[in-house]
């Protein structure tokens, strides 16, 4: 399974998953950020899923990679990945409806 496979590599300590699905309006964004909650570290890897047939470089709505100053166009069965820790970034507004899956692979305490 992946995540033993990523612990025995990399020693993350990975033992939950989570996931959401997105959509964004037309006009709206996602301001910039990490994807883990205030005072917690417990999201490890963040993947993003891109669930947008036919999108155009015109529709906007990219994710905006503040480290890197890196845009991502949100096209269809794209997958993007980081260690959520580390990446601060964004969505940028977009001007037609752009849909998305959002999951981590996190760290949860035993108790």
């Amino acid at each position: 399974e992946y995540k033993y496979e990523l612990n025995r590599r990399f020693f993350f300590g990975i033992n939950n998953y989570e996931a959401h699905f997105a959509r964004y309006a037309p006009n709206t964004h996602y301001e910039a950020h990490y994807d883990n909650f205030k005072g917690k570290n417990n999201r490890i890897v963040t993947f993003l899923l891109y669930l947008n047939p036919s999108w155009k470089k015109e529709d906007k709505g990219e994710l905006i990679i503040h480290n890197y100053n890196l845009k991502i166009e949100p096209i269809f069965a794209r997958v993007v990945t980081f260690i959520t820790s580390e990446i601060l970034h964004e969505v940028a507004f977009t001007k037609k409806e752009r849909f998305s899956i959002a999951s981590w692979l996190r760290r949860d305490s035993l108790v």
